[in-house]
């Protein structure tokens, strides 16, 4: 883990893995998770020829906590910690949660941002209550009763503490509260995948639940953000036994953006984006252009036509 201090004094984790002379990406997490969310073998990203900055959103791993943020304000500490690794121009990766995190990201970053990668991606629609499980929704849905609100990732957390062991189990097996399908089960009954899942709650809830219950939030805190002013390619990966977030929410996103292609995985859940880590990594380097510099320096001169106001 390395971690840098932003100008207003908080402090970001993040993993640099891969290739250093890659082609970068920013990788966003999903909620109740952090940057140990991702593939078990890193080197799959050198062999992909990307180098791949795997961000704490705050509260979550070793970055501070904010009771509040936007994914406006996500996209300035990302613009800050890309100048402070001088990195100039740049993909995106996004795992379920941190989807809208990435579009957020290429909207405000506009010509920072090449292209990017959507995995098991929910979306802003009316029917949303019919396409994710009930699990990532009670947060939400409980807003306006804060003691309510913050009862399942206090849960979560204190079993974090007392054992890792339990908690990763517990998502293993069956039941209705449980919003991984058998593929998603089956892969965390594998030891190298339990073991990967069980460093990252650990540390996603190292510093308790502070980070989940303003990152459930801050998606609707959009600032007149449409994922229709998304001009960079977009392309979306969704399990089709996907139960936590089902394989619609992704058709949705992609007729909703102006440049994608969705990309079904027969067999694969929530979860796909480790058990085809590899492949989707190799599908964020077939986009990379190859003429594109990537130095901070290529892109001061010129400028970012949409980037946020650093705060």
């Amino acid at each position: 883990m390395q971690t840098m201090t932003l100008r207003d004094g908080r402090t970001v984790a993040f993993d640099d893995i891969g290739d250093p002379d890659g082609f970068p990406v920013i990788y966003n997490h999903g909620f109740l998770n952090s940057r140990l969310a991702r593939g078990p073998d890193d080197s799959a990203a050198s062999r992909a020829g990307l180098r791949v900055i795997c961000l704490d959103r705050p509260g979550y791993g070793g970055s501070s906590p904010q009771a509040y943020y936007t994914l406006w304000g996500w996209a300035a500490d990302v613009q800050q910690v890309a100048d402070h690794l001088g990195i100039g121009r740049f993909a995106v990766l996004g795992w379920s949660g941190g989807c809208a995190y990435s579009l957020a990201i290429a909207r405000y970053l506009d010509d920072r941002v090449t292209h990017g990668v959507l995995v098991s991606s929910p979306v802003d629609d009316p029917q949303v209550y019919r396409m994710v499980h009930w699990f990532f929704l009670v947060p939400g849905l409980l807003s306006g009763i804060p003691p309510l609100q913050k009862a399942l990732p206090t849960r979560m957390s204190r079993q974090a503490h007392a054992d890792i062991d339990a908690l990763v189990a517990s998502f293993q097996t069956p039941r209705a509260s449980n919003p991984l399908s058998e593929p998603d089960r089956a892969l965390l009954r594998e030891p190298t995948m339990r073991d990967q899942w069980k460093a990252n709650w650990t540390e996603a809830f190292r510093q308790g639940p502070a980070g989940v219950i303003p990152d459930y939030m801050a998606p609707d805190r959009t600032e007149g953000f449409l994922v229709q002013d998304v001009r960079q390619h977009m392309d979306l990966f969704h399990g089709d036994r996907d139960i936590a977030i089902k394989p619609i929410a992704s058709q949705i996103l992609a007729e909703q953006l102006p440049d994608a292609d969705l990309h079904i995985i027969s067999g694969a859940g929530h979860l796909c984006l480790l058990s085809h880590w590899e492949q989707i990594l190799t599908a964020v380097a077939d986009r990379a252009p190859t003429h594109t510099a990537t130095s901070l320096s290529d892109v001061t001169s010129s400028g970012t036509s949409r980037a946020p106001v650093a705060r």
